[in-house]
């Protein structure tokens, strides 16, 4: 039996209309709410994405709620420290099912092509040892989903209809991976 073949071009622009789309309605309809975050969450095994806008008083309230949990339940970086979790944000706007995806949890093996045009081979299953997969397991598939939000999200132009703070964060969270980034927007 063959792997799937799933192809991100064919996600690439429903996604960004969805982060389009939701950006310019927002803007519309809470003109003065300054935000200051999007993120993008992305769900391991749930094949969908999430954006979030957060506003600083959320933000900050969120920190110091979740502070002394450590780093896992915040981000960080040179301004300060920051909610980082999409399904903690003030504001759950959209969401975006990848149809065609298969249930990857009933998934052993399938194979990405990415952006790039480089197809990666994951495997899922918890047999391991005769895997001839290049990557193994959740962490595998969502290396592959973070480069493919990164570039959709670095070519966002909407963001700047948005009534941002002064420090205005995107990013993509992947929910218990090592795979979340977050950059400042000027």
């Amino acid at each position: 039996m063959s792997k799937p073949l799933i192809d991100l071009e064919r996600y690439k622009q429903p996604v960004k209309t969805l982060i389009d789309q939701t950006v310019a309605r927002f803007a519309s309809e809470h003109p003065d709410t300054t935000v200051s975050m999007l993120v993008i969450g992305y769900a391991g095994f749930n094949p969908s994405v999430m954006v979030a806008l957060d506003t600083p008083a959320h933000s900050d309230a969120h920190v110091r709620e979740f502070l002394q949990e450590g780093a896992w339940a915040y981000g960080e970086d040179q301004f300060g420290k920051f909610c980082k979790n999409a399904w903690s944000c003030e504001f759950q706007l959209s969401e975006y099912q990848f149809d065609g995806f298969p249930n990857l949890y009933d998934t052993p093996a399938l194979s990405i092509k990415e952006l790039t045009g480089e197809v990666r081979h994951l495997s899922f299953g918890d047999d391991d040892e005769e895997s001839t997969d290049e990557e193994h397991g959740n962490e595998a598939i969502n290396g592959v989903m973070h480069r493919f939000l990164v570039t959709v999200l670095r070519n966002i132009e909407k963001l700047k209809i948005l009534n941002r703070a002064p420090i205005f964060r995107v990013g993509v969270y992947i929910h218990d991976s090592a795979f979340s980034s977050f950059w400042v927007v000027p």
